[in-house]
């Protein structure tokens, strides 16, 4: 088989065979190197159609609480606040106790030390990762807390 180059010479099956061998290894490196690269921790996504208070509770969250429960809220090195875990520590109990918790105790290394709203966006945030049911204008006060519980299974 002949196939004419880009420069306008005639190609030969064997030098073919190079050129396709070399395309290959190629594409296989710079696909390795890719590979290497590291991945970094996905921040927490929140859609921007959402309640601005759950864009709020997102950022809050990042800033305030990711280094010790994780981007995803499942870190190592705090409770997890989502997902079974979280769900068997807080199914039935009301949310206002959740937001009493983080205003109260977050961060660890400054506990109490979130503004009332800082902590209303973060729980807002927790309560609607875990598939509880979050009004689109997300909540006014605390006080709206009380009425809601946690469910298992959200």
């Amino acid at each position: 088989m002949v196939q004419q180059n880009g420069h306008g010479r005639l190609l030969g099956g064997a030098t073919m065979i190079i050129a396709a061998a070399a395309s290959v290894v190629i594409l296989a490196g710079a696909g390795f190197a890719w590979a290497q690269q590291p991945i970094a921790a996905a921040a927490p996504q929140v859609s921007g159609s959402m309640a601005p208070q759950l864009v709020a509770g997102a950022a809050s969250y990042s800033q305030n609480c990711a280094s010790c429960h994780g981007e995803q809220l499942v870190g190592p090195g705090a409770p997890e606040l989502k997902g079974k875990a979280f769900l068997a520590t807080w199914a039935g109990a009301p949310a206002r106790r959740l937001y009493s918790r983080i205003l109260s105790t977050m961060p660890l290394t400054d506990p109490g030390s979130l503004d009332p709203k800082a902590a209303l966006d973060i729980t807002t945030f927790i309560l609607n990762e875990n598939k509880q049911p979050v009004p689109a204008a997300g909540y006014a006060s605390p006080a709206e807390l009380d009425k809601i519980s946690i469910r298992n299974g959200g």
